[in-house]
C-alpha cells in the first residue's frame, strides 16, 4: 500500500528539484533532531539555505499566469529598484573610501 502511494505520478513527481529539496530537508532534520541533542556541531544548516532556489519555480508560475499580471509588474518594479539600490550602495562605499583616504592626512 505504501509503495503505491509513494510512487504515484499524480501525487509526487520524481524530478531533480524535488529530490534535491528532499535531501536538503532530510539533512536539516538529521542536524536538528539527531546531531544537535548529542552536542555535535555541524555545518548542515548552511545547506538548507539552498532551498531559496525553489522560490524561482513559484515566481515563474506567477510570471506566466495571466491573472497575476499586476502582481508581476509590482515584483519586477521591486527587482529593478533593488538593482538601483545596489549601485547606490556601491557608489556610497566608493565615496566614503575616497574621502577616508583624502581626509586621513
Amino acid at each position: 500500500m505504501w509503495w503505491s502511494f509513494l510512487f504515484r505520478q499524480d501525487i509526487f513527481k520524481f524530478d531533480f528539484l524535488n529530490c534535491i529539496d528532499f535531501m536538503l530537508v532530510f539533512l536539516r532534520v538529521v542536524d536538528s533532531w539527531m546531531l544537535y541533542p548529542f552536542g555535535v556541531v555541524s555545518n548542515l544548516k548552511f545547506a538548507s539555505a539552498f532551498r531559496v532556489f525553489q522560490f524561482g519555480r513559484a515566481v515563474r508560475q506567477v510570471q506566466l499566469h495571466p491573472n497575476f499580471r499586476e502582481l508581476w509588474i509590482v515584483i519586477s518594479a521591486v527587482g529593478e529598484t533593488m538593482w538601483t539600490l545596489v549601485w547606490v550602495g556601491i557608489m556610497l562605499v566608493g565615496v566614503i573610501y575616497v574621502c577616508g583616504i583624502l581626509f586621513l592626512v
